[in-house]
């Protein structure tokens, strides 16, 4: 199966199957490893939190474990197909694998000389092999991110486009994939009669009526598409904090001379579109891009000044706020463009996500301390959002 020699390339094995040891050779050396660990459970756990040098001595010694009878050979795959999916979760291709290989060697002994020549042969056993980094190697598929507050990286899916991390409740990606699987928001009539009934308020010179009218629109869209929202609005304080940000924004933008002006142009090369059978000419869209991409850095330095981004309820960085942003744009033009063209505007976007798969983590239920609705935490959580109040709750409430 391709996904077992994937699993063993990636470890640097060498071989293409399980090594089977003499039984008695093989049971003195897990004992070795299993020194301090006590069982082998134990110790499959506790080398999975390691690096690329510890999945590799797992793989070694689930083969001897399997040698000396201490497993099955189904298991045995299962837990080196786990330390498999930790190494692709950690790295983006065969190359940068590679090159934590060779760090971690260095970290255990002086053998880089050793450590480059194995990342270069695995690199060339994968290629042979015709496995592509990104092979599925089972389990769920989701959002690659690391957290910027602890450090903890993703590690199933989450609920809505908008990934929390599992350990400590921070913002820390955006899914697009799932986003463009629920479709563009659509608001319904309710929204476009609260637009039509704001009409004045929108059209003010007056900076205060302005912004007024854009928190009712957008506390709307709430209302009307919550799954187009992070999955926090559903905490009142949150989604106050949420509406005020978002409506703050277009205030801002809708007030600079600049960006109306950037706005117009942008306006104008809407017309100037090109469609050929049923796609937009790339040139004509390129054009749209840069007017796009023109007003959207304007409206990045009226954030900036204004302190828009600081406002941000769930404390995103400026490069996520920003990708948040492009998001309906993308969504609204991919379905129209090429595949070179619409990896174009991905890479624009900075929506060209990285996804990995792997099996559901081990969870234990906690009770909300707000609403004590049961959740579903990882093992290492410490505080996350519960899905059914949307507000932070510290994992430690065990039910």
């Amino acid at each position: 199966m391709r996904e077992r020699r994937w699993a063993l390339i990636a470890a640097f094995h060498g071989g293409a199957e399980l090594v089977r040891r003499p039984r008695r050779e093989a049971e003195g050396r897990v004992g070795e490893y299993l020194r301090g660990a006590g069982r082998l459970e134990a110790y499959v756990e506790e080398q999975l939190r390691g690096r690329a040098w510890e999945i590799r001595q797992l793989t070694v010694t689930i083969e001897d474990a399997l040698s000396a009878g201490m497993v099955e050979e189904e298991e045995a795959w299962e837990i080196i197909l786990r330390g498999a999916r930790v190494n692709q979760a950690r790295s983006r291709s065969w190359e940068e694998h590679g090159e934590v290989w060779i760090a971690d060697i260095e970290g255990v002994s002086d053998g880089r000389a050793s450590g480059v020549g194995e990342a270069r042969d695995m690199v060339a056993a994968a290629e042979a092999a015709g496995l592509p980094w990104e092979l599925d190697l089972g389990g769920r598929r989701f959002l690659r991110a690391t957290c910027p507050v602890c450090g903890a990286p993703t590690c199933r899916p989450a609920p809505t486009a908008f990934v929390d991390c599992d350990v400590c409740a921070a913002l820390v990606g955006y899914d697009f994939e799932r986003a463009r699987a629920a479709g563009l928001p659509q608001p319904g009539p309710a929204y476009e009669a609260l637009r039509a009934e704001l009409a004045p308020l929108l059209a003010s010179s007056a900076i205060h009526d302005y912004r007024r009218a854009q928190v009712q629109l957008y506390d709307a869209f709430v209302e009307a598409c919550p799954a187009a929202c992070p999955i926090r609005v559903r905490d009142p304080d949150y989604r106050a904090r949420h509406v005020a940000y978002l409506a703050e924004g277009a205030t801002r933008s809708a007030f600079d001379r600049r960006a109306r002006e950037l706005e117009g142009a942008m306006n104008a090369t809407v017309a100037a579109l090109v469609f050929e059978h049923g796609r937009c000419r790339p040139d004509t869209f390129r054009a749209l891009c840069d007017a796009v991409f023109a007003l959207e850095a304007r409206r990045d330095e009226l954030h900036v000044e204004h302190g828009v981004y600081a406002m941000h309820p769930g404390g995103a960085s400026r490069d996520l706020q920003r990708a948040i942003g492009n998001s309906l744009f993308a969504q609204g033009w991919l379905p129209y463009l090429d595949d070179a063209t619409g990896a174009e505007l991905l890479a624009r976007t900075g929506l060209a996500l990285a996804y990995c798969t792997a099996p559901p983590p081990p969870t234990r239920a906690i009770a909300c301390e707000h609403c004590d609705a049961t959740v579903d935490v990882v093992a290492a959580a410490r505080r996350v959002v519960c899905t059914c109040c949307g507000r932070i709750t510290a994992a430690a409430a065990a039910t």
